[in-house]
This record gives structure tokens, sequence and C-alpha cells, in this order.
């Protein structure tokens, strides 16, 4: 499922975004969900709670998670809490891409957040993590670094991060 915003209409996308995900409910065997929220300009903490509402919904069947929020600019710490706190109870989960490159007004906590919810998914072969464009401290790299000696099934690792201090880093 791809919801854009390339029009910069004034439409009210979380309405929308509400409307879409609950019909997702209607799906109770879904394994692979990917929701692509490229440039969706008006999304924000509230569409990001309907999102979070949805992983919940699925917490007991989905195998792949891929959300993309590239460049969604009205997401805060908040928005990323309604999704990271809704990580833990995805218990078959064996992919996860989340990709939040240049939302701007996340910080650490919402890096934090991500890593405490994914410290517990054991069962993990594959974990994509992008926050480019974001303003990070080292503080959630080191958090995440004592998560991945966790993580033992993983065998696929993409985890991509920038800030003020450093240029371009991914492990």
């Amino acid at each position: 499922m791809c919801i854009r915003d390339r029009s910069n209409c004034t439409a009210n996308v979380n309405e929308s975004c509400k409307t879409i995900m609950k019909s997702l409910t209607h799906l109770h065997s879904l394994i692979h969900l990917t929701l692509d929220f490229t440039s969706t300009s008006q999304l924000n903490d509230e569409g990001c709670n309907h999102v979070g509402q949805v992983v919940n919904h699925f917490s007991s069947t989905l195998a792949t998670l891929h959300l993309n929020f590239y460049q969604c600019e009205q997401i805060t710490d908040a928005g990323v809490d309604h999704i990271a706190g809704r990580l833990s109870s995805l218990s078959k989960l064996i992919h996860l891409h989340l990709n939040y490159t240049h939302c701007g007004l996340l910080t650490d906590r919402s890096v934090e957040n991500i890593v405490n919810g994914v410290k517990i998914l054991s069962g993990l072969t594959q974990l994509s993590l992008l926050f480019y464009g974001l303003q990070l401290s080292d503080g959630p790299v080191a958090s995440l670094t004592r998560v991945l000696r966790n993580l033992t099934q993983l065998k696929q690792l993409s985890i991509g991060w920038s800030s003020n201090r450093h240029h371009h880093r991914s492990f």
C-alpha cells in the first residue's frame, strides 16, 4: 500500500489513513505488510497512531513489516512511539524495515524507543533501520549495539543515520 501526498493538497491525510488502516483489519491472516508514506507531508502523529493500531491488530500474524516514512516532516517522537511501542508484541516477525529518513522533528528518543521495541524480537532475520538527516547523538547507537548482540538470528542488517557531527554512517 502506498499513500502519497505529492500534490500538497489540504485533504485530511490522517483521516484517510484512519479509514485505510481500519479497512485492513478485515484481513485476518495478513503476514506481510508494507506501508509507504513517502513524502506524505501532512501525515502526523495521529496518522502514526492509526498505523500503530494496525500493527497491533496483526501482532500474532505479521512476519514482515515495512514502514516507509521518508520525508514525513510532521511526525514527532510521539508518532514514532505509537509504532515503536507495539513492535515488541510482533511475536512472529522475522523481517523489519523502518525508514524515518528526513523526518526532521525526530530526536534520540524515537530511535531509543524503536531499539527498545526491537530488543526482544529474537526471531528477526532481517533488520533495516534508516534515520538519515536526523539530528541524532551517539547515545541511540550505543543502545542499538547492545541490542544487536541479542538478535542472533539476523542474516541481513542495514542501519543508516547521519548527524551534525558526523557524515553518513551505516553498518
